[in-house]
């Protein structure tokens, strides 16, 4: 059974929490679709288009795969190749965000992007592995970071590695297991409700946007649909808004929460979770977690409930059980009052979680 210790736990959240703006010197950006689309995606890209203007950021190449193409998978991995061999000639740091919206469909537990009509496929799990090992064929993408948006059906993907690193790989998806097809305009799709979401922030005077908490809102607002986020490598990427700001994000209390188990590997001891207890409690509101039980075997299982933007994080590394997304706090100490008040001389004894403060 996969577990992960508690240093590096810590040094998992810590990494999440203290996640600063990151100063571009170069962006470059690719919204790709079919030329046979049934799916109206030329919206979405107009979307895309909005996002990136909002950010600052430069537009996007649009690649529309042509029907008569023969090789639509060497095209785009021609086409996706230079975009990063750019990034990666271009001095400083450099962000590559990468776009697709029409048809999905899982193969071998591979996403692929299809052609409406045709049913043509192109395997994208391929190409966000070469991105996650940094292995665009004849370039060096160290200073690269990169950001998936898969507006299409069976978006959600998994996995991430445990490694360190400085680099960030990130995708945001517009399904998950449980709703995997996705809407089309005119009805609003994950590309749709991104430009709407970070527009509202750069409106409401926002210091910065951080992609998982922007999602964790998404999400939790979403209710036929519900989008998926994934940070393969790195943390979040944290985006700086220009203008006048008036409103800190990390001070905002998140409405969306996630109820996940960790298997750490090592017995813990009281006095390292009491350690572990008391540094929780200095995380910032906007990511707000609680320890609300431990189970120890010849390991530690810790359930946790915390910001919905704190998990996406850490979902991946091994060890980390998501269990739900919830919206309210722990009913159990509060089944334990209602208990105590209905007979008073009773001998049960309340199970209370393990945190010392109240729950949002």
């Amino acid at each position: 059974m996969e577990s992960i210790s508690a240093d590096q736990t810590m040094k998992a959240i810590t990494r999440a929490v203290t996640n600063r703006s990151r100063i571009y010197n170069n962006s470059f950006a690719l919204s790709v679709r079919w030329e046979r689309d049934r799916t109206n995606a030329p919206a979405d890209t107009d979307h895309f288009q909005a996002i990136l203007s909002t950010l600052n950021l430069d537009q996007a190449e649009v690649e529309i795969l042509a029907e008569q193409d023969q090789t639509p998978g060497w095209t785009l991995n021609d086409k996706i190749r230079s975009v990063f061999r750019l990034a990666a000639n271009a001095p400083g740091k450099s962000i590559v965000l990468i776009h697709y919206a029409g048809n999905g469909e899982v193969k071998e537990e591979q996403l692929f992007a299809v052609e409406g009509l045709s049913r043509r496929s192109i395997n994208l799990q391929r190409f966000i592995d070469t991105v996650v090992a940094g292995d665009v064929q004849d370039f060096d993408i160290a200073d690269t970071d990169a950001v998936f948006v898969l507006d299409c059906c069976y978006s959600h993907v998994a996995t991430r590695t445990l490694n360190s690193t400085t680099r960030v790989v990130e995708i945001l998806s517009a399904s998950d297991d449980y709703t995997p097809e996705a809407l089309t305009p005119p009805r609003n799709t994950l590309t749709g409700k991104l430009r709407g979401e970070i527009a509202r922030r750069k409106r409401d005077g926002h210091h910065f946007m951080i992609l998982s908490d922007v999602m964790a809102t998404i999400r939790g607002n979403s209710s036929v649909v519900k989008p998926t986020h994934h940070v393969k490598l790195g943390v979040s990427v944290c985006f700086p808004f220009n203008g006048v700001t008036r409103i800190n994000p990390n001070t905002i209390a998140p409405s969306l929460h996630a109820v996940f188990s960790v298997r750490i590997a090592e017995n813990m001891t009281r006095e390292q979770l009491d350690r572990f207890l008391t540094w929780i409690e200095t995380l910032p509101p906007g990511f707000a977690m609680e320890l609300d039980g431990i189970y120890t075997t010849t390991s530690t299982l810790l359930i946790f409930q915390s910001a919905y933007a704190l998990f996406t994080n850490l979902v991946g590394y091994p060890g980390v059980t998501f269990i739900s997304d919830v919206t309210s706090p722990n009913c159990r100490k509060h089944i334990g009052q209602e208990q105590r008040q209905e007979a008073p001389s009773s001998t049960l004894k309340e199970n209370v979680p393990l945190s010392r403060r109240p729950k949002p």
